[in-house]
C-alpha cells in the first residue's frame, strides 16, 4: 500500500529530507502546472514551484493537518505565483501599462520545441487556444496535458471530484477542438 501525504509529512518532521523530496517528486507536476497557469510564463513558473517547495519546507511546522498538505501547498503556492505577479506589474507599469491579465499572453514556447519550428508553432496555437479557455477550464487542461496528471492527481489538486475533472477536459477538449479549428484557418 502506498504512503500517504500524512506520512511523508510526519517523516519530514522528525527530521527525514529524503521524504519531502517524495512530497515534491509527488507534487511537482501539480505545483508546476498550477504556476505556468497563474503567471503563465515556464521558465518563471519553475522558480515560482521552486519557492513555493522552499516556503512549503520552511514552515511545514505551522500545517495544523497534514492530510489537508495539497491544498496547503496549493494556498503556497498560489501565493507565490500573486507576489510575483505583483512584482511583474509593477516592473510592466515602470515600463508600459500592462494590466495583470495580460502577463500571461507572453508565455514562452516550451524549451522542447524551440528547435522544431512545426512542433513549436503548433505548441504555440494549443498555448493560445488554451489561454483563451474559460478560466475554469485552463488548469486542468494545463495538469492534465501539459503536465501529464492522472485524473486523481487534479482532482486532488484541484478539491474538486474525479467526475468532475472528466466532464471539465471534455467540455475543454470540446472547445478546444473548436478554438484551434479557427485558429489554423485564421493562420493560413
Amino acid at each position: 500500500m502506498a504512503k500517504s501525504d500524512r506520512y511523508f509529512v510526519e517523516q519530514t518532521l522528525a527530521g527525514s529530507k529524503d521524504a519531502f523530496a517524495e512530497l515534491v517528486r509527488r507534487h511537482q507536476g501539480a505545483v508546476y502546472g498550477f504556476a505556468v497557469h497563474l503567471v503563465g510564463r515556464y521558465g518563471e513558473a519553475e522558480d515560482c514551484a521552486q519557492e513555493a517547495f522552499l516556503q512549503a519546507y520552511k514552515s511545514l511546522r505551522t500545517l495544523h493537518d497534514p492530510d489537508m498538505f495539497v491544498s496547503w501547498l496549493r494556498g503556497i503556492t498560489y501565493r507565490v505565483c500573486m507576489s510575483w505577479l505583483r512584482r511583474e506589474r509593477s516592473r510592466e507599469n515602470s515600463d508600459a501599462k500592462v494590466p495583470i491579465e495580460n502577463v500571461a499572453e507572453t508565455m514562452a514556447t516550451p524549451l522542447l520545441f524551440r528547435n522544431d519550428p512545426v512542433r513549436r508553432e503548433s505548441a504555440h496555437l494549443v498555448m493560445k487556444a488554451i489561454r483563451k479557455l474559460p478560466e475554469q477550464y485552463r488548469l486542468p487542461v494545463i495538469l492534465r496535458y501539459l503536465q501529464e496528471l492522472s485524473y486523481d492527481e487534479i482532482a486532488e489538486f484541484t478539491g474538486v471530484t474525479k467526475g468532475a475533472v472528466r466532464g471539465i477536459l471534455y467540455r475543454a477538449n470540446q472547445m478546444l477542438r473548436t478554438e484551434l479549428r479557427y485558429l489554423i484557418t485564421e493562420e493560413k
